[in-house]
């Protein structure tokens, strides 16, 4: 699904109107309708009693809010208050509209002022209960281009404050831009749930904005198909049908190596449990092979609970004495970095790169000085290799903080290697930006500059390619927020990429079946008890999702 900026919003309307046709008055009709169903249906369906307070600007927002006041009315909802912010001495032509044919039986109508806003709401708030109150938020939509001062900022922040039962926002909450805010101390209402039109605000996207706009929902109001088709954004939504549309079926007659063999590289003393779980993933999602590179300490680990794969242990303890002093049960007082590097951390990086079609670093790797070693050699070989074919290469977890470290590292890279920093990395990697617009426009211009895919980490994980595409998950939940669940991603599109997606097909789909493994796993076991393997055993439902 593509996300329009609010510029082509108002294109899209504006062309609707002109080539339907249809009068800009009855398209705001229809719009306000499809608010008032969903109201009625997921609101009043049992309780046409609830109190509404709809707070209204004097723009197509407000009107917004008029038309659906007086819809409310019409269908039966009596308990309807109207509170109107004069904004400007100027009002909407749609506005005025819907002001003029009101029914009378909604009286009054407040206009708030500095001096009384408190008192005439509080009189409402006094004499019912909390549960009972609904609040619809016209205020400002996506018009707005300034901060928020005075009046309206007050208002805004003390509509916050209330113990109101149900705070919805029409199209979005007041004081929230429809991408870029760079005014991260201006007020903005705080909604339960946003209902917005036709395409999500690519605002919605951010994590930051999540607490403003509740749980949003996007309302179609059959704006022109023709121009839908034809607008241009690098913005998409990633949906159930777009993941049907890229998603392969497996061929009735084909066999292991029609699928692709991969090399996973992770592990260190203590760390191997993410390697399992990266494993383990990468297995659940189709590629026909999977070898695994990792330190001594765990062959016997991998080898025993991943029959499936193929370990390559790195060599053992260094010196006889310790081989020895082992098989006697004496304890050992060593110094991983100096004695035993080989036992506990990957750094030799004597594999054949001609042997796999894709590979996977970093997964509880370690960041020890010879892991760094380790690692610049695979960079170098995978460089080199990239110059005669594609080299299909995920970097995650500790890669990426040896790379944030060392950023000479950057220009071994082949090109389109997916790199999965969670925020905190992403710091590591680029710098602290507060701002979430401008931390995913840095992205953008890093992914151009440097050819490389990153996929941004959160509640809302972006795609961003170095085309400029992005591409926004909005599956997935809370119980996701586990440590162990980014090695499961780091699985799914290396399995992705053994079998011959391209980067950007495999880091999206990738990111949108481990989202909804992760939705049916806490389906299974609440978000609270939920693991990353609970998420690694639902990737089939995913999986019979796309087949069917």
């Amino acid at each position: 699904m593509k996300i329009l900026t609010a510029a082509q919003t108002r294109l899209a309307d504006r062309y609707t109107i002109e080539h339907e046709p249809i009068a800009s008055i009855d398209l705001m009709e229809r719009a306000s309708q499809k608010i008032t169903d969903w109201l009625l249906f997921h609101i009043f369906s049992e309780d046409y009693e609830k109190r509404v307070l709809v707070f209204c600007g004097t723009g197509n927002n407000g009107g917004d809010g008029l038309a659906v006041a007086r819809q409310l009315w019409a269908s039966g909802v009596r308990n309807i208050h109207l509170f109107v912010l004069p904004l400007s001495e100027q009002v909407s032509e749609d506005f005025e509209k819907n002001l003029q044919i009101l029914p009378k039986s909604i009286a009054p109508i407040f206009l708030l002022q500095k001096a009384d806003f408190e008192r005439e709401i509080g009189k409402i708030l006094s004499q019912n209960r909390a549960e009972e109150l609904l609040l619809l938020d016209a205020i400002f939509g996506s018009g707005l281009n300034r901060e928020v001062t005075g009046l309206a900022a007050e208002i805004i922040l003390y509509l916050n404050s209330l113990a109101i039962g149900t705070r919805i926002a029409i199209d979005l909450p007041s004081g929230l831009m429809a991408e870029n805010n760079p005014f991260p101390d201006a007020p903005i209402l705080q909604a339960d749930h946003t209902l917005t039109f036709e395409t999500p605000k690519l605002a919605f996207l951010f994590d930051a904005n999540t607490a403003h706009t509740g749980e949003w929902e996007v309302l179609s109001i059959g704006l022109h198909p023709d121009f839908m088709a034809s607008v241009e954004s690098p913005y998409q939504l990633l949906t159930q049908a777009w993941a049907k549309k890229h998603f392969r079926k497996r061929q009735r007659v084909s066999h292991k190596g029609s699928y692709g063999h991969a090399l996973l590289l992770a592990g260190s003393k203590g760390k191997m449990g993410a390697a399992q779980l990266a494993a383990k993933a990468a297995l659940r999602s189709g590629l026909g092979l999977l070898s695994i590179l990792a330190p001594a300490c765990g062959e016997i680990i991998l080898q025993s609970s991943l029959p499936e794969a193929m370990c390559l242990s790195a060599a053992s303890y260094r010196g006889f004495e310790a081989k020895a002093s082992n098989r006697l049960g004496n304890d050992l007082d060593i110094d991983v970095e100096k004695n035993a590097p080989n036992q506990f951390f990957l750094t030799d990086a004597s594999f054949d790169e001609n042997l796999y079609k894709a590979f996977a670093i970093g997964c509880g790797l370690g960041t020890a000085a010879p892991t760094l070693s380790f690692f610049k050699t695979c960079l170098q070989k995978w460089n080199k290799l990239s110059q005669s074919k594609k080299v299909a290469l995920v970097v995650d977890a500790d890669a990426l903080n040896l790379l944030a470290q060392n950023p000479e590292l950057w220009d071994l890279l082949p090109p389109k290697t997916i790199l999965t920093p969670h925020p905190k990395e992403w710091e590591r990697l680029f710098g602290i930006e507060k701002n979430p617009y401008q931390r995913l426009e840095k992205s953008r211009k890093w992914a151009k500059e440097k050819n490389v895919i990153l996929v941004l980490k959160g509640a809302k994980t972006a795609v961003v390619c170095p085309e400029g595409e992005v591409y926004f998950n909005h599956f997935g939940n809370a119980g996701m927020a586990v440590g162990g669940i980014g090695d499961t991603l780091v699985g799914i599109i290396l399995g992705l990429l053994a079998q011959g997606y391209s980067p950007e097909i495999a880091a999206a789909l990738g990111v949108q079946a481990h989202a909804r493994a992760g939705d049916f796993a806490a389906s299974a076991r609440s978000q609270t008890a939920m693991l990353p393997s609970d998420l690694i055993e639902n990737l089939s439902k995913v999986w019979i999702s796309l087949e069917n």
